[in-house]
């Protein structure tokens, strides 16, 4: 024990932006130290560690309500950012059914209000940020699974975003599923619909309120129900 908290320590240290949160973070030591044990709290609850700095918030406490049933897994290789924009408040929902998996590979900001739901035996993999200032979700997003979601490294999802590979009712007796694959550099505007069977290539944009059902090239702009591509060599940046 006393040897994995010296090798904590020694990581922490290594990890400048740890340490920049943490020297922002000591001007409010009270709500701080709440925040950090919260956050250890649930890191306990979701991936079976308590990892301090793991799950952070950045800057208003928000509640995280964590569901998740046996044989569920939480994989998180980077930071999770709680965040809350706007000075909003709504709950974060994290449902993992039985033997579902969420695995977030690098940092990742959640805002309030997100849900995500990985149903029984599916997945939700998330890239996370890699060469980019910051990758998430901004806010009030359902991300819902019951196959498989793959979302890329540096992504950006505004608003109001749905994102499902699944039409949640059967038809004649059969499941409608079929996977969802957002590529690197996607950025998905306020309101946009991500439905089953979609592909959005990656440095592409979907504009608000677009509905994604389909295959959408890489590094366009594409905007309509159904989101068609309206520009073509496509580029944006935050």
């Amino acid at each position: 024990m006393q040897r994995r908290t010296k090798e904590n320590i020694k990581h922490y240290l290594k990890d400048a932006p740890t340490l920049l949160w943490v020297t922002k973070n000591l001007r409010r030591p009270v709500g701080f130290f709440i925040s950090l044990i919260y956050g250890a709290c649930l890191s306990l609850k979701l991936t079976g560690a308590w990892r301090f700095t793991a799950i952070r918030f950045s800057n208003k406490l928000i509640k995280v309500n964590i569901k998740k049933q046996r044989g569920a897994k939480f994989i998180l290789h980077g930071n999770l950012i709680v965040e809350s924009f706007l000075e909003g408040t709504s709950p974060i929902n994290i449902i993992l059914a039985e033997g579902a998996i969420l695995e977030i590979k690098n940092d990742f900001v959640i805002g309030q209000g997100v849900t995500i739901l990985v149903y029984d035996n599916a997945k939700v993999l998330i890239g996370g940020k890699e060469n980019s200032s910051a990758s998430g979700i901004t806010a009030d997003t359902k991300i819902m699974a019951e196959e498989k979601i793959t979302i890329g490294k540096d992504v950006i999802i505004g608003w109001d975003v749905v994102i499902t590979d699944s039409d949640w009712h059967t038809v004649a007796g059969q499941k409608n599923t079929a996977p969802v694959i957002i590529e690197d550099n996607v950025w998905l505007a306020h309101g946009v619909s991500v439905l089953k069977n979609s592909v959005i290539g990656s440095g592409s944009m979907i504009a608000a309120k677009g509905l994604v059902s389909g295959t959408i090239p890489s590094n366009v702009m594409a905007a309509g129900i159904p989101a068609k591509t309206i520009k073509d060599n496509f580029s944006w940046s935050r």
